[in-house]
């Protein structure tokens, strides 16, 4: 990865609650601890203006927001992020029980209001490092407004709309700042398992996610995800690590 190709930011979100639902489940709002690469992309979208369609007529100044046809020919899961749970055991996920409208089948084909249990991350907190190719002009342009946390032209969200989100810093990273190194590290940030060669920690500290496959094919891998302290390991030999100020991370 050569990090001369990308531009590269560093952000802290948080929020009283968030919900990133597993999609391979629908009678149930089972929530991750952290948001996959698809809502990282989609709330970098909203803050800049991207929306699916001009469907909502006057409500948007079309000179200000674009709708995603304009990414054609511009692949977005060339992002590439490191992630970082700012939080300590305090901060769970608890159930509450909630309504949700449904559409029924056939016959039944009308609104249904129906109780089910959702899963909210209580006061979450992540720190991001986001790497978007310079060369995907259509958000290289927007760098601007995405320096500016002030800056949200659609607002953005842990998961669902009850669940707004807060970008409390970001900042430009230089990529002649950021080092590589190899072998043992201790870190914050998630790191898929398939980069250990060996946890040196007490698995107390960190948890065993499953997430979307960064590629967006549909397909979960599983992450490891410190929380409230640092994870020693050993990487892989053919595992590329980033170290930036005390920070250690494998890109997702």
């Amino acid at each position: 990865m050569n990090l001369e190709d990308y531009f590269i930011f560093d952000i802290k979100l948080d929020s009283y609650l968030a919900m990133f639902k597993d999609k391979r489940t629908a009678t149930t709002r089972v929530s991750h601890l952290i948001p996959n690469k698809s809502q990282i992309i989609g709330m970098l979208l909203a803050k800049l203006g991207f929306i699916k369609s001009y469907t909502l007529g006057d409500l948007f100044d079309k000179n200000q927001i674009h709708t995603y046809k304009n990414f054609n020919g511009n692949n977005l899961f060339n992002i590439k992020y490191a992630i970082k749970v700012n939080m300590s055991g305090s901060s769970t996920i608890k159930r509450f029980l909630d309504y949700v409208n449904f559409v029924g089948v056939g016959k039944y084909s009308k609104l249904i209001v129906s109780p089910v249990y959702i899963d909210y991350i209580v006061s979450p907190s992540y720190e991001i490092v986001i790497f978007i190719p310079r060369n995907l002009d259509i958000l290289s342009k927007e760098k601007d407004h995405l320096l500016d946390k002030n800056y949200e032209m659609c607002k953005i969200y842990f998961g669902t709309n009850e669940c707004p989100a807060h970008i409390e810093e970001i900042n430009e990273i230089s990529y002649d700042a950021i080092n590589k190194e190899t072998g043992q590290i201790s870190t914050e940030f998630v790191l898929p398992r398939s980069s250990i060669k060996e946890v040196l920690s007490d698995n107390s500290n960190f948890i065993i996610e499953e997430i979307e496959d960064s590629e967006g094919k549909n397909q979960m891998k599983e992450v490891i995800v410190p929380i409230g302290s640092k994870v020693k390991v050993n990487l892989n030999e053919d595992i590329e690590c980033f170290k930036y100020k005390d920070y250690s991370f494998v890109v997702l």
